[in-house]
């Protein structure tokens, strides 16, 4: 609780640099919407949380229901079922973020059995304005394309939309980490059927497990994988320690080639303290070796152009570079959006979450290394991230906290049985704050979901719906309005989305020469800037700049639709 207060404290001097920093105003936007209601709401759950003296059984129905295979799996079904309705019903069966949309923009090239889509020698002067370039792979000078992400993710959406919609990736997932919970719990609390089934609504109650179940993004792929590894790696068999390196090789190539490598370095560490050479030079060398395909993965694909790659094209094809392009020192701007992220990490959890996790780390520090390795998983991910990359941009809760929220739900389970061991019981507590959670928690956030997503939607339908041949957006000027150029990566889609901020005026006489233009400026675009500052703000000159141009050369320009005024 102390910690959470202070948290709040240091966003409180947020307001300070938030006037130069657009980052900084959208996270304490984010934290003053979303967050701070159920902030205070967590603590006074801490507060009053209070374990009775209890004659705890053993055996006690809801727990002893919950430990049924039959009922776990429908649970697991029922969250895929609630995870894909909410691709429909909140995120209006869209994409939101530049991430997301890369992994179908991906998934869509490997589902035709290539690794990256050739560019059209016509569009390749202008793949800047076509995609945001720092998702955008260099290959040659522009002749070909594909995300500078690493592929697992947008391969499994590929591999699913053989069999089903893509949206169902993201569900399936969440499923495969509460079953992958399931096996772990079994594992590590076979005496408490209790903390089993608490640790596992701590996940299904987990509003950052299910509403990013219903996008697009790697998390659920990490929490997913990493739960799964972990499974394996408890087993303690030669064909299971295999089986976990295969998911590790999985996990790391998922997205960024970091997350997973810090999940598992803890456990490493436990081998070593256990004296477990030989196992630990297993996994010393398959990451080794895992580590160096997933480095050389962007080098090999980029190394697939004729041409020189231009200079300013895009991210740096190699990881390191990236790496050592994004430290920093720690500075102040960092403490505020790393508070932030913090803060929304915890508002987007179980009511109970955090009392029974700090419960848990405190009673297992000590005397059990395996849980102290969860903790020091739970835990690592924050001053790496704090260092390379403070700001999170749209998450809902804190998604580079995502891949170990299975830790922080396990240490709950041993704060859980810690309480019944000693003959104490917060299940009074835990029945009313799960009633809370399920019931008004994840509804409140799926409709906060809803809400930042639907400006996005209103305006992604105005653009899908213009009879233009080319649609030029005013992107310098809309806030996330690079994420409105959905292009498909064969471009086969109309209208073509562009970004004015990319282009000059004298780009219009070949735009025109491929058909008619239509220009989204703030009229159009403002509701997404009113819905997230107040105001739809100015309108871009450049955008007045190529529609003036566009005229002058009696271009054919297709009027914006009438519904896509904004409100």
């Amino acid at each position: 609780m102390y910690i959470l207060i202070i948290l709040i404290l240091s966003m409180l001097i947020m307001p300070i640099n938030m006037s130069y920093d657009r980052q900084n105003l959208l996270a304490f936007i984010l934290f003053i919407r979303q967050d701070i209601f159920i902030i205070f709401g967590i603590i006074f759950v801490a507060a009053l949380s209070k374990p009775s003296i209890d004659n705890v059984s053993k055996d006690e129905k809801w727990s002893d229901y919950l430990s049924r295979p039959p009922i776990l799996i429908l649970f697991a079904f029922v969250l895929i079922a609630l995870c894909r309705a909410g691709h429909h019903l909140v995120f209006f069966d869209r994409d939101l973020s530049g991430d997301e949309q890369m992994a179908n923009f991906d998934a869509q090239i490997f589902a035709h059995g290539r690794l990256f889509e050739a560019i059209p020698p016509f569009w390749r002067p202008f793949t800047r304005a076509l995609n945001d370039k720092m998702f955008i792979l260099p290959i040659g000078d522009h002749e070909a394309w594909v995300s500078s992400y690493l592929p697992i993710n947008a391969a499994m959406r590929a591999a699913v939309g053989m069999l089903v919609d893509r949206s169902f990736t993201g569900p399936l997932l969440v499923g495969v980490g509460f079953l992958a919970l399931w096996r772990v719990c079994e594992r590590l609390l076979p005496d408490s059927p209790s903390a089993r089934a608490v640790a596992l609504l701590l996940y299904a109650g987990s509003s950052q497990i299910i509403v990013t179940g219903m996008t697009s993004f790697a998390m659920s792929g990490h929490l997913a994988l990493n739960l799964l590894w972990l499974a394996l790696f408890l087993e303690n068999r030669r064909a299971t320690h295999i089986g976990a390196a295969i998911v590790g090789f999985l996990a790391t190539g998922l997205h960024q080639p970091l997350a997973h490598p810090l999940f598992v370095l803890p456990f490493m560490g436990l081998i070593a303290a256990q004296r477990r050479w030989r196992l630990l030079a297993f996994y010393g060398m398959s990451y080794a070796l895992i580590s160096a395909f997933w480095l050389a993965w962007p080098v090999w694909i980029s190394a697939h152009g004729v041409g020189a790659i231009p200079s300013h094209s895009g991210p740096d094809v190699n990881f390191i570079d990236r790496l050592l392009n994004v430290v920093g020192a720690p500075n102040l701007r960092g403490l505020t959006l790393m508070a932030a992220n913090l803060l929304r990490f915890a508002a987007w959890q179980h009511l109970l979450l955090l009392p029974l996790l700090a419960f848990g780390i405190s009673v297992t520090w000590r005397r059990d290394p395996l849980a102290r390795a969860l903790a020091f998983g739970l835990l690592l991910p924050i001053p790496v991230m704090f260092i390379l990359l403070p700001y999170q941009g749209n998450g809902w809760g804190y998604r580079y906290l995502h891949g170990v929220i299975g830790n922080a739900c396990l240490l709950g389970g041993y704060g859980w049985r810690a309480l019944e061991a000693a003959g104490l019981s917060l299940r009074s507590a835990f029945r009313q704050t799960s009633l809370a959670t399920f019931l008004l928690i994840i509804p409140a956030h799926a409709y906060m979901a809803r809400q930042w997503a639907a400006p996005f939607a209103q305006v992604a339908r105005s653009i899908a719906s213009s009879k233009a041949a080319i649609v030029i957006v005013g992107d310098d000027t809309t806030s996330f309005g690079m994420d409105l150029l959905t292009n498909r990566p064969d471009l086969s889609n109309r209208p073509i989305r562009l970004a004015a901020s990319q282009l000059v005026p004298s780009d219009m006489r070949a735009l025109c020469g491929f058909g008619s233009v239509s220009f989204f400026n703030t009229a159009q675009t403002g509701r997404i800037n009113e819905f997230i500052f107040g105001r739809a703000g100015p309108a871009s000159a450049r955008l007045v700049a190529l529609e003036d141009e566009a005229r002058r050369l009696d271009c054919v320009v297709v009027p914006a639709p009438e519904d896509a005024v904004g409100n």
